[in-house]
């Protein structure tokens, strides 16, 4: 991995009630409706879904937006990476999938980006996701009967 720039991710606008680890409270309490042996399956197959939704729903000038959605366990990544661009997004989601793959059992799974500029694109400042891409992925979720409602957003 290139060497990555310490850049704070903006936390104004995020649920006083309820922060980043909803996610996956949310998903321990769901995933305890299936088999134990199912349990993680399930954790990783929402990871997966919402990764995707959002590595597709970010807006493409340079790349660099798209190819820095970082997953991480346990705590958010950090910093961003300028040299990182996926105009295509297939990189971005190769690598947060392996992360989530060989994630353990009810894991915290982090996905970020650092981008200085990620908060004016969920925000609509593009042309091409003028209503964000974070809520629009929660509300889809919700739509699918994942309950993603008040999910921590730090964008």
């Amino acid at each position: 991995m290139a060497t990555l720039k310490t850049k704070p991710y903006p936390t104004s606008g995020m649920p006083s009630s309820e922060g980043p680890f909803a996610f996956n409270i949310r998903m321990q309490k769901n995933a305890g409706l299936f088999p134990k042996e199912l349990a993680s399956v399930f954790v990783q197959k929402i990871a997966m879904t919402v990764l995707m939704k959002l590595v597709e729903k970010t807006p493409v000038d340079t790349g660099r937006a798209r190819g820095n959605w970082q997953v991480t366990l346990n705590q958010p990544a950090e910093g961003y990476d300028e040299s990182e661009i996926d105009k295509n997004g297939g990189n971005t989601f190769t690598k947060g999938s392996m992360v989530i793959d060989d994630a353990p059992e009810y894991p915290i799974i982090w996905i970020t980006n650092n981008v200085p500029y990620i908060q004016r694109l969920e925000e609509g400042h593009s042309g091409q996701a003028s209503t964000g891409m974070m809520q629009n992925t929660i509300n889809e979720m919700n739509g699918m009967g994942v309950d993603l409602s008040s999910a921590g957003n730090r964008a």
